[in-house]
């Protein structure tokens, strides 16, 4: 038996000890053995698939499901690897099948877990992540250095899977050891894949192998390929409870780098003048678009979050069958109910997927208060921007754009921004695309072809296209006219004010001011509870609303709160009213005045 047969022999034993199940006689074993295509395969994987979703009510997202698997089946079928243990048991059952057949007893056992589809769709992400990095080396001449790496990969991938299995069939999936784990990770146990950022030689490592695996670069190198299986070996690790050290990654990285540094020094003598003027193409074209930059509002949105704000949502299963599956996802709520605080969780969630995933987030920002950040050509030169930054295909597009414009000298149409964006969007169709609009509702809806419906119309042509990798995010007020759109384009809802989680955090954001802001430190326990028990009642789904009463609150001496809190505003305006009526006959009036008439004709 050759050294590689036996590897294999020892990954299947440790699966088979995991989940007590014996891979080679389990009944889908025959079938799989006559698999000559990626589709025969997904035959085998789409029974198994389509109880799971029966099973547990997912119709609507079995395309996700089936995405998923597709990806993972024709990445291991391209490699050939079946075929690389030579006679015997390679010849019918190898690394690449026995990844799948371990998939096929996956599937099976999150059946019947209730929340098994969930968990099966965070495991089958951050497999197909690893797995898609190896699609480079079913396109170039392999080693037997690197035939022995890849077979030892994916026993670790299927000890991985293995684990997922068991940990799904006793209920202890997510749970991460106690010394791993922040205060944050106790209350909403995160997905073992994020638990591997925050290391620098980790977080290098994707950013290495994200470089060497994109469309532009394509190389296949032994040293990426141990990283690699570095990497994979510690997530392997880590769902078992141990530490792993980064002694390994930090060596194959750096030899990774001295390796890369000389590949890439030569391929740059052979590159054109446009790559070797990117940065500068990508300059131009942003002075040309002169787009606004709405990482002021994310950043202000991000300085006002409070610890734990939005976990509910983001490690929810609507967000994460959108990050997949769906391809609108709108959020509205009332004024004042943390729509923007809630965009910026969800921008912040996606750009953190996007280092272990290859992933492209673009945002944009509407703001009643700029009028650049208020129609269409502000938000699709934005979106062009920051797309062109993504890829050498991005920039080239973007610079194609700006030559046939006299070089900048001439402005774009909005229907012109629009096909250039189209254009980004089918050249990024092998990454997954995010773009997340925020307050859509501040964007004017008066006059000719008013800016808001410009939006709109972007959205339905947007999702028209059919691109399966594009998922678009709105945040507004449920105005009529916008839900009219929205709901009809068939998006996944959810009205923030009135959901448990939003409840939960306002709570928290109130006791967490009662009891630790330095104002309301000299008051008693009984006084604390009171003004937590008012505010928490009457919040009515309104951070802002909180916030305010909070304000008012520090002001006020403890003898007075109990009639303060008797006497609080109802709702958001009349909470203003009552902030303008304590500005009458003070200093402040006329300055406040002139302020509204420079707002009320700025144009």
């Amino acid at each position: 038996m050759s050294q590689l047969e036996l590897m294999f022999k020892d990954a299947l034993g440790k699966y088979n000890q995991q989940t007590k199940k014996d891979l080679e006689n389990e009944p889908f074993v025959a079938d799989l053995k006559n698999c000559k295509t990626a589709g025969d395969v997904m035959k085998i994987l789409r029974e198994p698939a389509n109880k799971l979703i029966d099973r547990q009510e997912k119709d609507k997202e079995k395309s996700g499901l089936m995405r998923l698997l597709d990806r993972i089946v024709d990445v291991l079928h391209a490699l050939h690897l079946n075929e690389t243990l030579g006679e015997g048991i390679g010849t019918v059952w190898g690394p690449g099948k026995a990844v799948i057949g371990a998939v096929v007893v996956l599937l099976e056992t999150a059946r019947n877990v209730r929340e098994g589809y969930k968990m099966l769709m965070e495991l089958l992400e951050d497999v197909s992540s690893f797995i898609v990095r190896l699609e480079v080396y079913s396109k170039n001449t392999i080693s037997s250095e690197m035939r022995e790496i890849l077979v030892k990969l994916l026993g670790k991938v299927m000890s991985i899977v293995g684990l997922a299995t068991e940990q799904i069939r006793e209920g202890r999936w997510s749970k991460l050891p106690m010394s791993y784990s922040t205060a944050v990770a106790h209350r909403h146990p995160e997905r073992y894949m994020k638990t591997l950022l925050g290391d620098s030689a980790v977080e290098d490592a994707f950013k290495k192998l994200n470089r060497l695996t994109s469309v532009e670069t394509q190389m296949a190198s032994t040293e990426s390929l141990k990283l690699l299986h570095d990497l994979v070996s510690r997530l392997d690790l880590h769902m078992q409870g141990v530490q792993p050290p980064l002694t390994e990654i930090q060596k194959n990285l750096d030899s990774l780098n001295v390796s890369i540094g000389l590949t890439l020094d030569l391929a740059d003598i052979k590159k054109d003048v446009s790559e070797m003027n990117r940065n500068d193409m990508v300059r131009d074209c942003r002075e040309w678009l002169s787009s606004p930059d709405p990482s002021t509002n994310h950043n202000a949105a991000l300085n006002s979050h409070h610890e734990g704000t939005a976990v509910w949502f983001i490690e929810g299963e609507m967000m994460q069958e959108w990050k997949i599956v769906g391809s609108l996802l709108w959020v509205c709520g009332k004024p004042g109910s943390g729509k923007t605080i809630l965009c910026s969780a969800i921008i912040e969630a996606l750009l953190c997927n996007c280092l272990m995933l290859n992933h492209v987030v673009v945002y944009f920002y509407c703001d009643f208060r700029d009028p650049a950040k208020q129609d269409i050509d502000g938000l699709l030169s934005r979106l062009l921007v920051d797309m062109s930054a993504e890829s050498t295909e991005c920039t080239k597009i973007l610079w194609d754009f700006y030559s046939t414009h006299r070089n900048g000298s001439r402005r774009a149409s909005n229907t012109e921004l629009t096909q250039c964006f189209e254009k980004m969007l089918r050249a990024s169709s092998h990454r997954s695309v995010y773009i997340v609009i925020d307050a859509l509702d501040e964007c004017p809806d008066s006059g000719n072809k008013p800016p808001r419906d410009r939006i709109l119309t972007l959205i339905h042509d947007l999702l028209g296209l059919g691109l399966s990798n594009v998922h678009i995010c709105v945040t507004s007020r449920p105005e009529a006219g916008i839900a009219e759109v929205l709901v009809h384009l068939q998006s996944q809802t959810i009205a923030i004010d009135g959901d448990v989680g939003q409840t939960d955090d306002i709570d928290s954001y109130v006791r967490s001011s009662v009891y630790g802001d330095i104002k309301f430190r000299s008051w008693s326990e009984e006084l604390k509870a009171l003004v937590f028990k008012v505010l928490s009642e009457k919040a009515d789904g309104m951070f802002r609303w909180v916030s305010c009463q909070l304000e008012t609150l520090r002001l006020c001496p403890p003898s007075r709160v109990k009639r303060t809190l008797e006497t609080l505003p109802k709702t958001l305006d009349e909470t203003y009213d009552r902030i303008l009526d304590r500005i009458r006959g003070t200093e402040a009036e006329h300055d406040l005045l002139r302020i509204f008439q420079c707002l009320a004709n700025s144009k």
